[in-house]
């Protein structure tokens, strides 16, 4: 299973309906059963949700037709849809983690953006008092 994970997961994403394609119904049935174990693992889900789509799509006369296929259909269904759910799930639950911390991270820009222009400002007024002093000093000398 392991294995065919890391086949499935090195094909190019260009390049995998391409493979798909050629590949005859008797094979294709064996992959269905296999994509079906990966989906049951929890193992690349994305990946193995493009290639059933795509299988299905390429080979839907003959997979209705074939009475074979009909259980794994309804166990592709069963899993299928919850597995795709939970990674909707953790997708938004991470977008919004990201949100959060952009927000901060652009707080605490602000901050530093204040703070730094604080800064400047105080070393250009004493720049400005060490001038005048030394005008007065120079005007008191005369």
């Amino acid at each position: 299973l392991d294995f065919m994970c890391g086949v499935v997961c090195r094909i190019k994403s260009s390049e995998l309906e391409a493979t798909l394609l050629v590949l005859p119904l008797d094979v294709v049935k064996q992959l269905l059963d296999i994509l079906l174990e990966l989906i049951r693992n929890q193992m690349e889900v994305e990946i193995v949700s493009r290639c059933l789509l795509f299988l299905l799509e390429i080979h839907h006369g003959p997979i209705m037709a074939n009475k074979s296929f009909e259980d794994v259909v309804i166990k592709l269904n069963e899993h299928l849809g919850p597995e795709i759910s939970r990674i909707r799930e953790m997708t938004g639950t991470n977008l919004a983690g990201l949100r959060y911390l952009g927000t901060r991270l652009k707080e605490r820009e602000d901050v530093e953006l204040f703070a730094d222009a604080t800064l400047r400002v105080r070393e250009k007024n004493k720049k400005k008092k060490k001038k005048e002093k030394a005008m007065q000093r120079a005007v008191m000398a005369l």
